[in-house]
């Protein structure tokens, strides 16, 4: 992927009876730091599945910068009493070059991700 591309994460997950659940997901740089979590029931509320059912997850106002990324998830009850199925530290994707559609700093800067803000105060001359 590209700086400044967006992009979707697919999760499949098999229910082996009918359950009401919850959606986790962390997107972690490559020393294991979380950068932001977004939940299913951020949205809508929780869902009920049976058998096979697949959700994507839109990432479609990318902030993430150079580098190698990771992704946690977790599949849980809704009221988090217990947790079906965790899964830490997965490779995710490598973000390399900009975007033509972007203006994003390629420089060596901290951080992973990307805001571009607004900046106001005293004119310079």
């Amino acid at each position: 992927v590209k700086q400044g591309e967006p992009f979707q994460i697919l999760i499949g997950i098999e229910a082996k009876a009918e359950e009401s659940l919850d959606i986790s997901v962390v997107i972690e740089n490559s020393r294991q730091q979380a950068l932001f979590c977004s939940q299913l029931s951020d949205r809508q509320h929780s869902c009920v599945v049976s058998g096979y059912a697949e959700f994507i997850v839109h990432i479609d106002t990318p902030v993430l910068r150079k580098g190698d990324y990771l992704i946690s998830m977790a599949l849980f009850k809704p009221d988090k009493s217990d947790f079906y199925d965790v899964v830490l530290h997965y490779p995710l994707m490598a973000v390399e070059g900009i975007s033509a559609t972007l203006e994003m700093p390629s420089d060596n800067r901290w951080g992973n991700l990307y805001f571009p803000l607004s900046w106001t105060g005293p004119s310079t001359s």
